[in-house]
């Protein structure tokens, strides 16, 4: 059973969540893995068949990751994982209950915990008869998720679904935010992908646009940390940038590819609704650098100022900028989520990226 500590809030919050068998009514026999390390997904599927399906949905990107879940699979099939009793209070049924009933179709659900810490919350695929994923739905727990989650909830609709999943409900109850969204069609997008041409042509938008330091986005990063901002927009002084919906957490795995070749993305909290648009095309790059090719915070930053300067014809010093505002807005917010260690990587980019905008070297 994973401790009740790892799954609480960086104060010390106190939860019924304790890994995936919470979410089971009591006494639901729950196959759960991976034995070590605190349990990530749990099923109550009955049959040998239900489990091996319901193994597909471990989250898996890399070759050895693909490994380990089709072993995992086998596992869950055969039931030679760690099986765990439901533990799930009234107050959590019925949380699920009320989002769930706006899915037409479903039948049961697969749990899987996101990252122990202050924002971690948990998903569930809300399943068919016939095994089909119909819906998922979040549900926080902890002060920091709870906000998160409800924060997705009130932008989805504003970013439309063109770019997004559609919200088909919500439910709040004393300690529990949850809200369900549809299942994008499509594929996963490689791990390493350039920018997708989608987010590069909203830079080109014709919706409302405003001076620089007039944004909105980049008003409140003045408002939170004035002279690294200032001087990262010194290059961009005299153009305008469109004021729009941006997803705030741009990345490959963030992201589906539909059978027409289009790119939509999901999990919207960290969205804005007055964003610039820019800062989605510098975060998928950044990201590339940081978590696919493992690259140093110097490396990455130089790279994506590159693919960001030759994606949408801004100079080398004007892509610097964007870059360092997208690698301050992010080291801001890990460092409100108490995760220092990735803020340190990004505040690094801040510190390059401020010297390159400013016309000096990385």
């Amino acid at each position: 059973m994973v401790g009740r500590a790892k799954y609480g809030d960086a104060g010390g919050e106190s939860t019924v969540i304790t890994g995936p068998a919470s979410f089971f009514p009591q006494g639901a026999r729950v196959a759960t893995l991976p034995r070590r390390g605190g349990a990530r997904m749990g099923t109550a599927a009955g049959t040998a068949l239900e489990r091996l399906a319901d193994g597909a949905l471990y989250p898996a990107s890399r070759f050895t990751a693909k490994a380990r879940r089709a072993a995992y699979r086998v596992m869950l099939a055969l039931e030679a994982v760690a099986i765990e009793t439901g533990t799930a209070t009234v107050e959590v049924q019925e949380v699920i209950e009320r989002a769930a009933s706006c899915v037409e179709g479903y039948k049961r659900f697969v749990v899987l915990m996101g990252t122990p810490g202050a924002g971690s919350k948990a998903t569930l695929t809300l399943l068919s008869d016939n095994g089909s994923p119909l819906a998922f739905m979040k549900v926080a727990w902890t002060s920091t998720a709870r906000a998160l989650v409800c924060h997705e909830a009130s932008l989805l609709p504003v970013a439309g679904e063109a770019i997004a999943p559609r919200l088909l409900g919500a439910s709040e109850s004393e300690s529990l935010s949850c809200i369900v969204v549809s299942p994008l069609a499509g594929k996963p997008v490689g791990l390493s992908a350039s920018v997708p041409r989608e987010l590069v042509d909203r830079t080109a938008s014709n919706a409302f646009s405003l001076p620089v330091t007039e944004h909105p986005f980049v008003q409140a990063l003045l408002a939170a940390e004035s002279e690294k901002s200032a001087r990262a927009i010194a290059s961009l002084a005299g153009r305008d940038f469109p004021v729009l919906p941006t997803h705030g957490d741009a990345a490959p795995w963030n992201a589906i590819q539909d059978a027409d070749g289009v790119i939509r993305m999901f999990d919207w909290e960290y969205g804005r609704r007055e964003g610039l648009p820019l800062t989605d095309v510098a975060h998928w790059s950044l990201q590339v650098g940081h978590l696919s090719q493992r690259m140093s915070a110097r490396g990455a930053l130089d790279r994506s100022i590159g693919e960001v300067s030759r994606a949408t014809g801004l100079s080398i010093a004007e892509a610097a900028s964007i870059c360092t505002l997208t690698a301050l807005d992010v080291a801001i917010r890990l460092e409100s989520e108490h995760d220092t260690q990735q803020a340190g990587w990004w505040r690094e980019c801040v510190d390059r990226g401020v010297a390159c905008a400013e016309g000096g070297e990385l």
